[in-house]
C-alpha cells in the first residue's frame, strides 16, 4: 500500500472521533469536548491524547 493511501485512510478515520477514540482509548464524547474547547483534559488524558497522537505519527513513519 503506497505511503497516500494509507494517510488518506489514516486521515479518515480520524477525521471522525473513531479513529482517535482507537489511539486512545477515550470516549468519542469526551474528545469531542475537549476537541471543541468545551472541557479540558486533566494531565492523565492528556498524556493519553499525546501518546495515541505519537502512535498514529509513528505509524506513519513506518509507512514505506
Amino acid at each position: 500500500m503506497s505511503f497516500c493511501m494509507v494517510l488518506f485512510d489514516t486521515l479518515a478515520v480520524l477525521s471522525n472521533m473513531s479513529g482517535t477514540w482507537y489511539m486512545t482509548h477515550l470516549n468519542q464524547h469526551q474528545l469531542s469536548h475537549y476537541a471543541n474547547g468545551i472541557k479540558k483534559p486533566r494531565p492523565e488524558q492528556r498524556r493519553r491524547i499525546v501518546e495515541g497522537l505519537h502512535k498514529i505519527g509513528r505509524e506513519l513513519i513506518a509507512v514505506e
